[in-house]
This record gives structure tokens, sequence and C-alpha cells, in this order.
């Protein structure tokens, strides 16, 4: 989970949006004393603009507005917008990722139920998640959910070029995890980092780069560990792989209304996305939307 801070504010970086299902972080806020952010009708209701490089192939309505009833109604009318664009494709996407993540909630389940898995495909197996790793998300959006091209085109490929810099032909099981991350509101932010794990028998140690120590009976590393600079002790064999590395640029400044062919700053839409498109020359554009 990451941010970054320009101007004395912060700014989400990547994988600091958590799906409300996720049962383990929502756990751990409880038990780190943290409090899950809940955003006010204003911030889940902010504008969106979708860019081809041209012109703007979509644009919702932008409420911005103190009042809960008028960012309701905004709200409506967006999605009526969004309907009479993508028709009953949007109901279609709405019941593959809840079908998706009723899959993941599996895992959830007590052992008495939940086997243990010898190996990853097992486990996806289990939950009948493997088949989307052997086919991309879009061949999965098409051929299986039968969704409209258009949407693919457009609302699909802004979420997945969004998360991970690619398009919908990202695998199929990734994209699924991408379009469910799509709908999450709850932040999780611990800044403290570790910077060494050592096993002394009966527990581990985690020392932060804070000075602080920590014992734990468990220790769980979610993250690529040829990429960490932490200490194991003793040392833990990492084997070479080669990983895809997404950039972001953050830049701060005045955005040029007249690129987008409008007249004022208030007019630009509060997310700006892109599709698949070579007259597109970024991914993603906010405007200015700052953690709290």
């Amino acid at each position: 989970m990451a941010t970054v801070t320009i101007g004395g504010d912060a700014f989400e970086a990547g994988a600091s949006i958590l799906h409300p299902k996720n049962y383990h972080a929502s756990n751990y806020t409880d038990l780190l004393n943290l409090t899950g952010k809940i955003p006010s009708s204003s911030e889940s209701s902010i504008s969106l603009g979708i860019w081809d490089g041209n012109g703007f192939v979509v644009k919702t309505l932008n409420a911005n507005s103190n009042w809960g009833i008028v960012n309701k109604i905004v709200s409506f009318f967006n999605g009526i917008y969004l309907f009479m664009r993508y028709g009953f494709s949007l109901v279609k996407m709405e019941g593959f990722v809840d079908e998706t993540v009723n899959k993941f909630l599996k895992y959830y389940e007590g052992v008495e139920t939940r086997p243990v898995f010898e190996s990853v495909e097992e486990m996806l197996k289990w939950a009948g998640l493997f088949n989307l790793t052997g086919k991309s998300l879009k061949e999965e959006l098409v051929d299986g959910v039968k969704l409209a091209p258009l949407l693919i085109k457009e609302l699909v490929t802004v979420i997945t070029r969004i998360n991970y810099g690619q398009s919908a032909n990202i695998s199929g099981l990734a994209g699924a995890v991408s379009l469910a991350g799509s709908g999450g509101d709850v932040e999780l932010h611990l800044h403290e980092e570790i910077d060494s794990i050592s096993y002394l028998g009966a527990y581990y140690e985690l020392k932060s780069t804070k000075g602080n120590a920590y014992s734990c009976e468990v220790t769980v590393v979610a993250t690529p560990l040829d990429e960490l600079s932490i200490q194991f002790s003793p040392l833990v064999s990492v084997p070479m792989r080669q990983l895809q590395h997404t950039h972001a640029t953050f830049v701060r400044g005045l955005v040029n209304p007249v690129y987008f062919g409008l007249k004022a700053v208030s007019e630009i839409p509060e997310l700006v996305a892109t599709i698949e498109d070579p007259r597109s020359s970024f991914h993603k554009h906010f405007n200015s939307q700052v953690l709290q």
C-alpha cells in the first residue's frame, strides 16, 4: 500500500483500495486500531470522463455539492446515462463480479469444510477459479459473460488500465480481481516499514525502521521477496524471476481545459481515464482527489 505526498497533500499511489468483503483486512483494522474510511456522498459520486485521445466518449455529470440529495440525484441520472450507453451488460458485469467474489469467499470457510491444498492449482480448482487462469479477461467477458463489446472497450479497459496499466487481454483471474476491486471503498493504511524479520525459535521478531520491535507467532510477507530490503535471519532463499513493473508519474500543476476541448477547468471530470487507443498519450488522470 503506497501513498505519495505532493504539496502537503497525500495521494493514493497503488494497492490502497480493499474490497469490503476482504475479511482479513477488516479484522486487521480492528487489531491495529485503524479506522476504515467510508467516502462521503460527494466522494463516492465523482465525475468520470473516458478519453479516446480525440474527445470524451463518456462524460458523466459532476455534482460537487455539499447537499447529499443533490449528489444522489446526479448519481441517479449518471446511472441512467451509463445504462443507456451499455444496456444490460452493466448488470451482467455486476453479476460476474459478485460470482467471482463469492468464489473467493469460499476460502474463508472453516477448516472442517475447507481442505488443505498442496498447490495453487488445486486451491483455484476447489473454488472454481482455475478456468480464469487459462484465458484472458476479454475472452471470458465476450464468450462467457456475453458482455457488449462497447462496455469491454471502454469501461472494462479503463479499470484494467488504472489498476494494472494493461488492456482487457490481461489474465482472466487478475482481470476479475481488478473488476471486483473497482467497487471497494475501504482503505487501510499502516505507515511503518519493516526492516528485519528474525526467527527466534518460539516466535518471530519484527523490527521496523521506526525502531519498534514486535513479537509474532506467525509472520506473512505478502509482497515479492526478491524486491525487498528486509533482512531475514536465518537467510531466505529467493528464486530468480522476472516481474513486470508498473510506473506511476505524479505531476503537480494546472490542467489546461483547452486540451480536452473545454472552456473551463471546472468542466474537466474529476477522473479522466483512457481506453486502448494510439491517440491516448496517458493512462489515467486524477483531478486532485486528496486522501483525508
